[in-house]
């Protein structure tokens, strides 16, 4: 029983362990399995990180080439704008050489028509000889032809037509009024006139004035024509009254003669408190006028504007911009508020014949005044003549000038010329027209007053006219506290 037992025992053990084998042998195949495709996969694997390993390595070759070659043409462009740097150098040395060629040119043609001009004075007045001589010859000695833009007569006046068209000068009467004076005498009078300070300029030619840079473009019968760089034209006119220039200057035209501007020149430093003092009046002296000519007295330049009545028609100017219209005839002298006056002593045709005195010489003018020929004598001077004491006394008849009286304390009397400070701003009275006031700020610029209008200074200090009497201005200043 018991080897029955024990043999089906092992019956039972032997299946079983069939089983397990056959169990084992089959998970040992799905390992196997496993593992292969795994090991498939690790292939796999390791082929595309081989793959990968090779494209990095290519895109390494790639990015290194690039480099290399990027910089490469950096280096390419440095040494390119290297060379357009010294190309640009090179050029702007060749501009240079031309801007001076050119500047260097300007002066040669500027000299040039300097040497025209002269050339072209010479040869009028070479034309001007032997017309002269050939008029002598065939018995035409009484009249002298004159080169244009000369002057007519008298050393100290240049011809003109009147600029206000009033009366052009009768060629026929004035033909015969006066002998003729050349051009060297006549350059040589307003050379004299025009002084040191003075600018003598040809067509073509230029001047320093202050800041001021003054070309001469041309001359005509309106007078010299001027060009100043950064302004507008300006034309120092044939009546003589002053052209601003700018920078505090002016400019006033003594005379043309031989395509010449003779000028006259003053600026705000220079002008300051220039009131004509004892010791600088100019001497008395005469002066023969067609209409449309001026006569130079001292730093006066006397136009005359035309003949009615037995009277001449006067225009005064002065360089630092006084102007003063004034009649002279019959026994009736005009005197300035600078003590100067002016006296008819006759008329010839169509010329006057004028004195001019300053000072003490001035107190005769109304005796020199003569009764010139008028189409109605005055009744007044034929029946209550005047002595010669009461003719002196004639132009100090005048009362003092009221504005005075409303004057404050710090008030101003200005005339033309005279310079006043005013907080710590200077000004400069240049001219008095038409009851205004026109100033001139030094450092600052022109400053026109009307009649109780105030006008600001660039300090807050206000000015205020009281109004224009006897050649002087009257401004009552006003500064903040």
């Amino acid at each position: 029983m018991a080897g029955i037992v024990l043999g089906f025992a092992m019956s039972s053990g032997s299946e079983q362990d069939a089983r397990m084998t056959a169990q084992m042998d089959e998970m040992q195949a799905g390992l196997a399995r496993a593992l292969e495709d795994v090991s498939v996969k690790v292939d796999a694997l390791a082929g595309g990180i081989q793959a990968n390993e090779t494209a990095i390595a290519a895109l390494t070759g790639t990015l290194e080439d690039q480099s290399t070659g990027t910089a490469a043409s950096l280096e390419a462009l440095g040494a390119k704008a290297e060379a357009e740097s010294a190309a640009l150098q090179e050029l702007r040395g060749a501009l240079e050489q031309l801007s001076g060629d050119q500047a260097s040119l300007s002066d040669t043609v500027t000299g040039m028509t300097g040497d025209m001009d002269s050339m072209r004075g010479d040869l009028m007045a070479a034309m001007q000889e032997t017309l002269t001589a050939a008029a002598a010859a065939v018995g035409m000695g009484g009249t002298s032809p004159q080169a244009p833009g000369s002057a007519g007569t008298g050393a100290t006046r240049t011809a003109a037509a009147p600029p206000d068209g009033t009366e052009e000068p009768a060629a026929a009467d004035t033909a015969g009024a006066a002998e003729p004076v050349d051009d060297t005498a006549e350059a040589e009078a307003l050379a004299a006139a025009v002084g040191d300070d003075g600018m003598i300029l040809s067509i073509g030619e230029s001047a320093q004035l202050g800041e001021t840079r003054i070309f001469l473009s041309r001359v005509s019968e309106a007078g010299a024509h001027l060009r100043i760089r950064g302004q507008d034209p300006v034309t120092a006119g044939i009546d003589g009254a002053a052209a601003d220039v700018g920078g505090g200057c002016a400019v006033a035209l003594a005379g043309l003669v031989g395509r010449k501007a003779y000028l006259t020149t003053a600026c705000a430093d220079e002008a300051a408190g220039t009131g004509v003092a004892q010791g600088e009046l100019p001497e008395p002296v005469d002066m023969a006028l067609a209409v449309g000519q001026t006569g130079l007295f001292g730093d006066m330049r006397v136009f005359l504007s035309r003949l009615d009545g037995g009277a001449a028609h006067l225009r005064i100017f002065t360089l630092t911009g006084m102007s003063e219209e004034a009649t002279v005839g019959t026994r009736q002298p005009h005197v300035m508020a600078n003590g100067c006056g002016v006296a008819l002593k006759g008329l010839d045709g169509r010329v006057a014949h004028l004195h001019a005195a300053c000072g003490d010489d001035a107190v005769s003018l109304a005796d020199i005044a003569t009764l010139v020929a008028a189409p109605a004598p005055v009744p007044e001077i034929e029946a209550a003549p005047e002595t010669p004491e009461t003719a002196a006394t004639e132009p100090e008849a005048d009362p003092e000038p009221r504005l005075a009286d409303r004057l404050s304390e710090t008030g101003l009397m200005l005339k033309v010329g005279q310079t006043a400070t005013v907080g710590d701003a200077r000004i400069f009275v240049q001219r008095l027209p038409d009851n205004t006031a026109q100033l001139m700020q030094v450092g600052q610029g022109p400053l026109s007053l009307d009649i109780f209008r105030p006008a600001e200074l660039d300090n807050g200090c206000s000015l205020v006219l009281l109004g224009v009497q006897d050649g002087a201005a009257y401004v009552e200043p006003s500064c903040p506290e």
